[in-house]
């Protein structure tokens, strides 16, 4: 029985070190797969996108040096483009799209990423496309008005890095069992001399007191195996030695307390004969010789049974005939006697003469302490009989239903003498009865408020006062208590060793504590599974992943001459003399939508030229194809200056009046014509001298610089069509240098 609960002790501490093995090869193994995977990931990536954005630049190139030569097709140039496989080429020149593949187009690039090359700034993003990771790399081209993109699978990348990731993840679960098994193996070396210490400490409690460690040569253990047979030496002796002190002592009071009580019952045979002061001091002196015998009496007992020389004398009897004899016996058939019929013909091996003596120290004590005996009833809960003496006490607190098995310990009754104060061991004594037994005391209140000793009985006891047969239950695991229903401590329930007799079926107790550990156990290796899972899926994660906003190139990155803008100063001819150049203006069609018009317009003042030539609205014949423009002309001049890539114009006051959609074709059409210069992607207004928002397509006021893409419901009809061309010269302010000479190209739209 000691044993098997050492067993169980040294299986809970083993596991919940294997656990902590486990755990912590499982933690460890993470923490160097994680390192392992995302520095790998990170260099695989890096590298990857710093091959495909070179490779975006030498295409670019290309792309560049074809669109300069005038005869250049853009389907041609594009279809001639050398790319690896899963990359396809989009190009946006003069507001057409051209792709490679008809799988990629305009929409599929992501909104801000577009936005911001169309803007002027080179940038690169990675994005997920049809659950497919994609990089793409956008690159302006203002001297050929055009726009550069080119779009990276990585699907083969994302690939390489999940089988990465499932190989960590399969390595770090096998270090995780590793670490378990070897936390294992080292916890049974070093429990090895744990258990050995913990079964000779149980023996010593059990009273083999002479038990010895033995050397293992180990240089770190026999020093605490010497230690402890040295200490189990000392208390050997010691005990031995108080021992033969109380047993002598107890042996040598029993003459002269003989002698003493021979004597007192001479004087009282002769009390008729003192005064009444003399005979209630005889009285008193019989009494305390009375008690004094009764505690000699039972310190030879107790002595006996610490000294462990106390030996059950066993015997098969009837539980239920022996529990009608002992009420008999004691209470003279004056209280109920109620016996549980599972009793009748069941068996167990008792020590008749202990369990009277035990049944009749509590008899002994309802009747001098709590107001004498109500009641008697036996009843089986395996693996115990269970009998209860009831009385009429008020019952004892909680916080000493311990103490009361104490030995001396007497409660209220402490500082008082007399016949019914009794000597303060007779419970004390009927626990170490019960604990020959293998058995277990403890006190309850009924529900009326009365005290109820139960005395549990094992159902069967060898010959050597241990169990028979069936395995045994630790009560106190080192796991703690599994069953949470078992009695809390203070409950006043002491049981012979702390242990609970199972035979070959389990009690529901005991089922329930195996239950609950079984549980215990298994939530841990869930919990840690979970956490590898989790682990596993976190990681899975991050294999390629979108970026939200894309991230611009630096400009010294950029291939040089790749990003130069046309100048702005006017050409000249073979004379030094300013020319007249060519230039797109747009109109409002009959649709509300955009019209290109080609306009000669007179440099050294392209910019106030083509605004001018803008405001001074459409020819005869721009008029009959339905073309008109939104600016109005009194506006008078327009004036305007390059920062950058953006235009700032100056607006008259006279065009501060216009509203609704009059006012966002007139600023459409002023964004149209200035972002048709090459190297300009935008557009700011000022009035007056200070910035001014204007509106967009949909009415929103915007405050800073704004593009075409503001205006993409006012989109020009493209391509154009048109018969006879026409043209006609427009004549600029002052400011705007020579007159210009304008001519309209286009028809009226068709749709």
């Amino acid at each position: 029985m000691m044993r098997n609960r050492r067993f169980r002790r040294h299986m809970g501490l083993r596991t919940r070190l294997t656990l902590i093995f486990g755990l912590g090869a499982l933690m460890l193994s993470i923490l160097l797969a994680s390192l392992t995977y995302f520095t790998a990931r990170h260099y695989i990536i890096s590298q990857r996108k710093t091959s495909d954005i070179h490779q975006s630049f030498a295409n670019a190139s290309l792309v560049l040096s074809s669109l300069r030569s005038s005869s250049a097709k853009v389907p041609a140039v594009i279809g001639s483009l050398g790319t690896s496989p899963g990359a396809r080429s989009v190009i946006l020149s003069n507001h057409q799209w051209y792709a490679t593949s008809i799988s990629i187009g305009e929409d599929s690039l992501p909104a801000p990423f577009k936005h911001m090359v169309l803007s002027g700034h080179p940038a690169d993003q990675t994005f997920m496309l049809s659950n497919t990771p994609e990089f793409a790399v956008g690159i302006p081209m203002p001297s050929v008005n055009a726009r550069y993109f080119e779009i990276f699978s990585l699907e083969d990348l994302d690939g390489i890095l999940r089988v990465l990731l499932l190989v960590l993840a399969i390595a770090a679960l096998v270090t995780t069992i590793a670490g378990a098994a070897t936390g294992r193996w080292a916890a049974s070396r070093v429990l090895r001399s744990l258990v050995t210490t913990s079964q000779a400490a149980v023996d010593i409690a059990g009273g083999n007191l002479f038990t010895k460690l033995e050397t293992t040569g180990d240089s770190d253990l026999d020093p605490l195996f010497e230690s402890f047979n040295q200490m189990a030496d000392s208390l050997a002796k010691r005990i031995e030695r108080e021992t033969r002190f109380t047993s002598d002592v107890s042996h040598e009071l029993r003459s002269p307390l003989t002698t003493l009580a021979t004597t007192a019952e001479i004087l009282q045979r002769h009390a008729h004969g003192l005064d009444a002061r003399s005979r209630q001091a005889l009285d008193l002196l019989v009494a305390e010789i009375s008690r004094f015998q009764a505690m000699v009496q039972e310190l030879l007992e107790i002595s006996t049974m610490d000294s462990g020389s106390a030996k059950l004398s066993l015997e098969a009897v009837d539980a239920s005939a022996l529990v009608r004899h002992i009420a008999h016996a004691l209470a003279r058939d004056s209280v109920p006697v109620t016996i549980s019929p599972a009793l009748d013909g069941l068996e167990i091996m008792v020590d008749k003469r202990r369990l009277e003596r035990v049944f009749t120290n509590l008899v002994d004590n309802a009747n001098q302490h709590a107001g004498g005996l109500t009641g008697i009833s036996a009843e089986e809960k395996y693996p115990y009989i269970s009998i209860s003496v009831i009385d009429r006490g008020p019952g004892v607190p909680p916080d000493q239903r311990q103490k009361v098995f104490e030995r001396f310990y007497r409660g209220k009754a402490a500082g008082r003498r007399g016949n019914a104060t009794g000597t303060g061991l007779g419970l004390a004594l009927a626990l170490e009865h019960i604990k020959l037994h293998q058995g277990r005391m403890s006190i309850e209140n009924t529900v009326s408020g009365e005290n109820r000793f139960v005395v549990d009985i094992p159902l069967r006891v060898a010959q050597n006062g241990k169990p028979a047969s069936g395995p045994l239950a630790c009560s106190d695991d080192l796991d703690g208590p599994d069953d949470p229903e078992s009695p809390a401590e203070g409950n006043g329930q002491i049981s012979g060793n702390d242990m609970v007799q199972q035979g070959n079926g389990a009690s529901p107790q005991v089922r329930k504590r195996r239950t609950s550990g079984s549980r215990r156990r298994i939530g841990r290796i869930g919990r840690t599974g979970t956490l590898l899972a989790a682990a596993t899926l976190l990681l899975a994660s991050c294999t390629v992943t979108a970026q939200g906003n894309p991230t611009p190139l630096p400009r010294k990155s950029i291939p040089f001459g790749l990003m130069d803008k046309s100048p702005l100063n006017p050409p000249l001819n073979a004379k030094n003399a300013p020319v007249e150049v060519p230039v797109t203006i747009y109109l409002v069609a009959a649709t509300g939508r955009l019209w290109p018009v080609t306009r000669d317009v007179a440099f050294p003042a392209p910019l106030d030229s083509l605004l001018n030539a803008l405001a001074s609205g459409p020819t005869k014949s721009e008029d009959s194809f339905g073309l008109s423009t939104a600016i109005p002309q009194q506006s008078g001049s327009l004036t305007a200056r390059t920062v950058g890539s953006t235009v700032e114009v100056s607006l008259s006051s006279t065009f501060g009046t216009l509203s609704g959609p009059a006012q966002i074709q007139a600023t459409a059409q002023i964004v149209f014509t200035v972002t048709a210069l090459p190297g300009i992607t935008g557009a700011s207004f000022k009035m007056n001298g200070h910035a001014i928002d204007v509106p967009n397509a949909l009415g929103a006021l915007l405050p800073g610089p704004v593009n075409r893409s503001d205006y993409a419901a006012l989109a020009p009809l493209l391509p154009v069509t048109s018969p006879a061309p026409s043209r006609r010269t427009v004549s600029t302010s002052t400011t705007a240098g020579p007159a210009a000479r304008s001519t309209t190209t286009g028809g009226p739209p068709t749709s």
